[in-house]
């Protein structure tokens, strides 16, 4: 096997595995699991959509990527911690393009009376609410961007959950990655292999079938002796 068609085999590996755990998550997750933060980080349950309340996210710490060309960026990772914890270890990050919560980008250097109403006014909006969305694979977010998010936010536990707000599973995208990731291993095993040309020389007279002879430019039957 070539080593573009190792690279090719395991790539497919990779989609096929992915395709699968969406299709997994689609398949047991028909409903969100709704219940509180707090009750979630005792619980240790394997639900991917979920529906968290007393939820008290902090927009004024959240970390953020920018990708090459981008000035302002997409989406945020924002610290989220159950209501009435004011410290501890921070457990779950809410990934989100609320465009309310992306403007603090622009307000950060922004001391002016205006902005710091804004700014109040999201601290309270989020004091207490509730998080809806899909917990996110190292598929989703590497382990390079969860390092990089990880190094910009403080008091992070041990093992921190990002959930994807507004995102729930899709059956159709969990199949369509799967059949996607089987059709390219598919390709990287058999696209090598060739099929073996017999030439087209006098057949054996053991196998009983006439044999053909050249004679003078045209072509005539010679019979087998038996």
């Amino acid at each position: 096997m070539s080593g573009f068609r190792v690279l090719f085999f395991f790539v497919g590996l990779v989609i096929t595995w992915v395709g699968g755990q969406k299709t997994l998550v689609a398949l047991r997750d028909r409903e969100p699991t709704a219940m509180t933060l707090m009750a979630y980080e005792q619980s240790g349950i394997s639900a991917a959509w979920l529906s968290l309340a007393e939820c008290q996210v902090s927009p004024v710490d959240a970390a953020y990527l920018l990708r090459a060309g981008e000035s302002i960026p997409r989406e945020v990772f924002i610290p989220v911690r159950p209501v009435g914890r004011a410290g501890g270890p921070v457990n779950l990050l809410l990934q989100t393009s609320d465009p309310k919560i992306l403007s603090l980008v622009s307000l950060q250097h922004d001391q002016s009376p205006a902005a710091m109403n804004q700014i109040a006014t999201l601290l309270r909006e989020n004091s207490n609410r509730q998080i809806n969305g899909l917990v996110q694979s190292t598929f989703d977010v590497t382990s390079k961007d969860r390092d990089k998010l990880f190094a910009n936010i403080s008091a992070l536990g041990k093992d921190v959950v990002i959930i994807k707000e507004g995102a729930s599973p899709s059956l159709g995208v969990g199949l369509a990655t799967l059949t996607g990731g089987l059709g390219v291993l598919a390709i990287s095993i058999f696209s090598g292999q060739k099929s073996k040309v017999n030439s087209l020389g006098e057949f054996p007279a053991s196998a009983g079938i006439p044999s053909t002879q050249v004679l003078g430019g045209a072509i005539t039957l010679k019979t087998p002796v038996a």
